[in-house]
């Protein structure tokens, strides 16, 4: 999934190496925009998905003037040549970022699923509740700006509502996201940056990254996936 980027026991061991994921998919690639406070949204009063929280905030974030403009400044650094990956790179402020760029819209952000620390650690039921978890919710551009496309991020702001947590080049989180259907759930393992399909109690695999951490199958169970997991991060 090639982007660029802008967040004792053997229990212990494995939730410490779980919590790490979260940073492995925030640090993955080359450009990071990062933003530290939340933005503040009043909720939308049209019909949203019923398992994200807080959805009409998370619209009315993507939606905002304060986020197109981080997108706006964020496409007017070029791409880094470098392969080194995991740099941030903070961008100035400036009076009219959009000034210049194509007109784009960002779309409706679409949930960012990862398995849980429970999960990998073996002290949660294979059941699908307690194996994923919402992480972050993504979004891309209606279109592209000079040849770019872009990811925005947000994540979750204590005590309720989403704010703008790094926007990224590359739009495949937004594209492997978007792949869950009515009855699947879409998740990524992201220290494997792998993505798969939880079909009721049946995980697919949707990336090479995913199918090289299935051995090559083309389907395992939750449970044999668990196991396989735990193994992985003991």
């Amino acid at each position: 999934m090639p982007h660029t980027s802008a967040a004792g026991t053997s229990s212990e061991r494995a939730g410490s190496r779980v919590s790490r994921l979260s940073a492995v998919l925030a640090l993955s690639a080359s450009v990071l925009l990062s933003v530290g406070g939340p933005a503040h949204a009043a909720p939308a009063k049209d019909p949203l998905p019923a398992d994200i929280p807080d959805y009409g905030a998370a619209l009315d974030v993507v939606k905002s003037a304060d986020v197109r403009d981080a997108v706006c400044r964020f496409l007017s650094i070029p791409v880094p040549t470098d392969s080194t990956g995991g740099t941030v790179q903070r961008i100035p402020e400036t009076p009219e970022p959009c000034q210049g760029l194509p007109a784009f819209t960002i779309k409706d952000p679409v949930a960012l699923n990862e398995i849980t620390p429970g999960f990998v650690a073996g002290t949660a039921q294979p059941l699908p509740t307690e194996a994923v978890r919402l992480a972050s919710l993504v979004s891309t551009l209606s279109a592209t700006v000079n040849g770019r496309t872009a990811t925005v991020m947000l994540a979750p702001t204590q005590g309720g509502g989403w704010h703008l947590a790094a926007v990224r080049d590359g739009d495949s989180d937004v594209t492997y996201a978007g792949k869950a259907t009515v009855g699947t759930l879409v998740f990524t393992e992201p220290q494997l940056r792998g993505w798969y399909r939880l079909r009721l109690t049946t995980v697919e695999p949707l990336n090479d990254q995913a199918r090289q951490g299935l051995g090559g199958r083309a389907s395992m169970s939750l449970s044999d996936y668990q196991k396989l997991v735990k193994a992985q991060y003991q």
